[in-house]
């Protein structure tokens, strides 16, 4: 039979397991939303919606929607695909998309283009492979907690981490709203070098991918990360609400 001691120190210990949890679960669901929401517009065709968008920001050096519907696909599907450099480098443009003008087709992306190209595949992968393995372990996570030591703590981190999430998403909106040119340059500075992400409007990067696009796909993001934390809020609520 088990003395009154090693019972205290069998609960301190089960209390101390189930918080430490609850705590990475509480971290990993607004990372794992964000990034999961940020692939699901990573995609043709949440470029398709926003170039026939009314009032899209036209490009004052020629390219068409109809230029931006067939050019501008290749930079996602080269990020999403992991495809090589390449597909990339041998694009061109037709002479009447060069600029500047030129007798001849042009290359799509210039060397600064695609060095930045390449750099944000490889931060788009890892993010990738790291939501992958993390939301794998953290569904691992949750049927642990939820089998070896109560429904209650899975509720109180399910709760946790949507609260958390949708805090720092209204948070991240305001900012980018209000002053949208600071958040740009401070995500981009979190991942990549300074003067390795900044372009000239004749850039075909800006040109097919204008400020514009990042703000609403920066929306979009918020949007859809938010949806996804009420979504977990309300699963956490139907949770047993005490031990």
């Amino acid at each position: 039979m088990m003395d009154s001691s090693s019972e205290e120190t069998k609960t301190k210990s089960t209390g101390l397991l189930s918080w430490i949890l609850r705590f990475f679960i509480m971290l990993m669901i607004p990372l794992l939303l964000v990034v999961g929401s940020a692939r699901i517009i990573m995609t043709p065709t949440f470029l398709a919606f926003e170039y026939n968008r009314p009032n899209f920001s036209p490009d004052r050096y020629g390219m068409s929607q109809y230029d931006r519907l067939n050019y501008g696909p290749y930079g996602v599907l080269y990020i999403i695909n992991n495809e090589p450099i390449e597909y990339l480098g041998d694009l061109e443009l037709p002479v009447e998309l060069c600029y500047p003008p030129d007798d001849r087709p042009c290359p799509a992306f210039n060397s600064q283009e695609l060095s930045h190209m390449h750099d944000v595949q490889v931060v788009a992968q890892a993010l990738f492979t790291f939501a992958l393995w993390g939301g794998l372990i953290t569904l691992i996570v949750m049927v642990f907690l939820a089998r070896n030591v109560n429904l209650f703590a899975l509720r109180l981190a399910l709760l946790q981490g949507s609260i958390l999430t949708i805090g720092l998403i209204i948070a991240i909106i305001l900012i980018a709203i209000t002053a949208w040119d600071t958040f740009f340059s401070g995500f981009h500075s979190l991942f990549f070098e300074d003067g390795t992400w900044q372009f000239f409007y004749s850039d075909t990067l800006i040109r097919l991918y204008p400020e514009q696009f990042w703000f609403d796909a920066s929306l979009a993001v918020g949007i859809l990360t938010t949806n996804g934390a009420l979504i977990l809020l309300g699963i956490g609520l139907r949770l047993p609400s005490r031990l």
